[in-house]
């Protein structure tokens, strides 16, 4: 089966047979590509700097008793800050790389499902569904190709997570809180903040459905070359892998 990549040389479609297929997909799935692979890295350099911190406070304790339980003190000590901050800013590259991976990751789950559109509908149906949002093409599709509903499929509930994630994100909401209101998004504090460990899990989670969704709707497909496995997502699933186990040490 071809495997697809978003190859911005291939050759168009011929308007008289499909000899030479063509999508030419957005550059979410390289953001993608690009951010897994510095979460990765970050995560190996992570470990590291945890070992350099914790050796490096001991010493600063020794030397400095009096800070022990005086909070107060503490944090208006430029030492303290200088052996902390590493870690702390390294954690918080990695929570960025995480949030943009996520984004990415739904905007090419909408433009493969396009794409399956594109492939099987004819083309005055695939306008009207445009206006539709991800998770209506997706039923669309599951209806008109296979005949059933697909709603109650563990894949739909995946895209459903994507999408909300990646609309709170596009329209300035917080994530992690309700976004039926601005009031209730921005102005209560919830009670327990996302921690690092919950970013990882999210990262797993929602990325992880992403690789699920696009198979699944890859195999509703009746076009061959919809239908294909994407080689560029086979590509990022070790790397996935890798974050999962490396991960493991900050999640237990």
């Amino acid at each position: 089966m071809k495997q697809k990549s978003k190859n911005m040389n291939e050759a168009p479609m011929c308007s008289s047979s499909i000899l030479s297929p063509y999508w030419r997909g957005s550059s979410a799935i390289w953001h993608i590509g690009e951010g897994l692979s510095e979460i990765a890295e970050k995560l190996k350099q992570l470990e590291v700097a945890y070992d350099n911190r914790e050796e490096r406070l001991e010493q600063f304790y020794e030397l400095n008793p009096h800070f022990l339980d005086n909070d107060e003190l503490l944090v208006k000590s430029s030492e303290y800050w200088e052996i902390v901050s590493p870690f702390a800013n390294l954690r918080e590259q990695i929570k960025l790389r995480v949030e943009r991976t996520i984004v990415m990751a739904a905007i090419e789950a909408e433009n493969n499902i396009n794409m399956v559109c594109v492939y099987n509908f004819r083309r005055e149906m695939t306008e009207i569904i445009e206006k539709l949002s991800p998770t209506e093409k997706f039923v669309m599709l599951g209806s008109i190709l296979t005949n059933r509903n697909v709603k109650g499929v563990a894949e739909y509930a995946q895209l459903q997570a994507l999408m909300k994630y990646r609309n709170a994100f596009a329209h300035g909401h917080n994530t992690d809180r309700p976004v039926k209101t601005l009031h209730h998004n921005h102005l209560i504090h919830p009670e327990k903040y996302s921690e690092f460990p919950e970013e990882l899990e999210k990262l797993k989670e929602l990325v992880g459905g992403f690789f699920k969704v696009n198979s699944f709707v890859r195999s509703m497909s009746k076009n061959e070359y919809a239908k294909g496995e994407s080689g560029d997502e086979e590509d990022l699933k070790p790397i996935l892998e890798e974050i999962e186990a490396n991960m493991l040490i900050w999640v237990n």
